[in-house]
């Protein structure tokens, strides 16, 4: 009698957005934040590989403040570097690469974005010293943690 209780609770502490089995629901999307580091074209891969997966697009800012949110409650550092599914091409503007779309939200660092010479720049949620991560333009072929989406 015991196992079917325990599969109901299961699926409710699922269901309440606690971390089941890997993966993250978070309102209508599922996240996998990764613990190893990959460029950016392998961070997209590994995703892919993760239940078809891309990298983390966070197109509004109540999204991207609840996923803080979560991964403030459940411990993980904000010092560390995370790929998320943003992209700048050569004429300069950003877009989500699962959606093809351009941003409409943004949360740089100050003085960012900042792509030096590099001409197609990938989007990081950075190192941060305040609760907010905010975001960073990097070298895509630099190894990050990364964070997935479905």
């Amino acid at each position: 009698m015991s196992k079917p209780i325990n599969f109901v609770f299961a699926l409710l502490l699922c269901a309440l957005s606690v971390r089941c089995s890997g993966l993250t629901r978070i309102g209508g999307s599922k996240y996998y934040v990764s613990s190893d580091e990959h460029t950016y074209v392998e961070a997209d891969l590994a995703c892919q590989m993760e239940d078809n997966m891309k990298l983390a697009a966070f197109e509004t800012e109540e999204e991207y403040l609840q996923f803080n949110e979560t991964m403030n409650n459940w411990g993980i550092s904000n010092t560390e570097s995370y790929w998320l599914g943003g992209l700048r091409l050569k004429n300069g503007l950003w877009y989500w690469t699962s959606s093809k779309k351009r941003f409409d939200y943004s949360t740089w660092s100050s003085n960012e974005p900042n792509c030096g010479s590099i001409v197609v720049c990938c989007l990081l949620m950075g190192k941060s010293t305040t609760e907010a991560r905010n975001w960073q333009a990097a070298n895509c072929c630099t190894e990050h943690l990364y964070i997935c989406e479905v």
